[in-house]
């Protein structure tokens, strides 16, 4: 999934506080949430570094 673009870029009724009423920014701020959801999800075990139970020891000693 790709990032979500805000609409508010190119956005050609933007007003002071519209974001409280706009319809294509509510729809782009729960794309926001369902991606910002999914890399956290996809960002667990894969990404970490695993270090010996030795190595560890050595580093917080």
């Amino acid at each position: 999934m790709k990032k979500p673009e805000s609409p508010c870029a190119r956005c050609t009724e933007r007003t002071l506080k519209c974001h409280g009423r706009c319809e294509r920014y509510m729809a782009f701020q729960q794309q926001n949430r369902t991606y910002n959801q999914l890399v956290a999800a996809n960002t667990g075990q894969e990404n970490r570094v695993k270090y010996s139970k030795s190595r560890l020891n050595r580093m917080y000693k």
